[in-house]
């Protein structure tokens, strides 16, 4: 593809940080449009289902900000490699793989709140583009690549989820 992000995102010999820059913002822009758009539709009470689903007031806060960025992507990433495992052994196209994990996080979200699975579906679009394009230099870096932009994403909507709290 040649329209960006696209361009960058199936290039799996950009440089890291370039890459990595540019796969968190093909993540940022469209869930801060998806969750805008969800804002103006939506009851506030299905926004705050979010809230409540991702902050614990019984955790320490520094505690649910490791899980958060760190431990949640790591485990979902493993998950998504397991999901990947299997669909390569069904003998599954590619982009059909890709639109399953998206739409399959996506229901998993919203299950937790069904809000949060409209911007999440998009975000593990992108992971799973992701994913399959390092994956053609090593499935180690693929994994990590994955692991780090759901990191930034989730290091991201954490920071607004603070400033948010904090008004």
């Amino acid at each position: 593809m040649t329209i960006w992000p696209f361009s960058t995102l199936t290039d799996a010999h950009r440089p890291v940080i370039p890459y990595l820059v540019a796969a968190w913002f093909a993540c940022l822009i469209p869930a801060i449009a998806i969750t805008a758009v969800l804002q103006a539709v939506l009851p506030p009470e299905m926004l705050e289902a979010v809230n409540s689903a991702v902050i614990d007031d019984a955790a320490p806060l520094w505690l649910q900000f490791v899980l958060i960025i760190v431990a949640a992507p790591i485990i979902e990433t493993a998950l998504m490699v397991v999901v990947f495992s299997i669909l390569g052994v069904l003998r599954t196209p590619i982009w059909l793989q890709i639109i399953i994990q998206a739409i399959g996080w996506g229901i998993l979200h919203g299950a937790i709140a069904f809000a949060w699975g409209f911007a999440v579906t998009w975000l593990f679009f992108i992971f799973a583009l992701v994913y399959v394009t390092q994956r053609q230099r090593s499935t180690l870096r693929a994994f990590w690549m994955t692991s780090a932009v759901h990191g930034l994403n989730n290091a991201t909507a954490s920071l607004g989820l603070i400033v948010e709290l904090a008004t």
